[in-house]
């Protein structure tokens, strides 16, 4: 769990009245039946993921 103050406040001023209550989880734990497509920059990925991902070609950084 994440601060309160978090979603309560920003750059130190609290943006919510006084003793509000937050709910701030670090992350989503999402069921896998519920997962339908994993959404990338280069594109969707579905069932069956083992096999969609191998199309997955690394991001490459152009040399600066």
């Amino acid at each position: 769990m994440r601060d309160a103050s978090e979603i309560t406040s920003f750059q130190n001023r609290a943006i919510a009245p006084e003793g509000t209550n937050a709910h701030y989880p670090s992350f989503d734990i999402t069921p896998n039946e519920l997962i339908s497509g994993i959404i990338t920059e280069k594109g969707v990925m579905k069932v069956p993921y083992k096999a969609s991902l191998k199309n997955v070609r690394p991001v490459v950084s152009s040399p600066t």
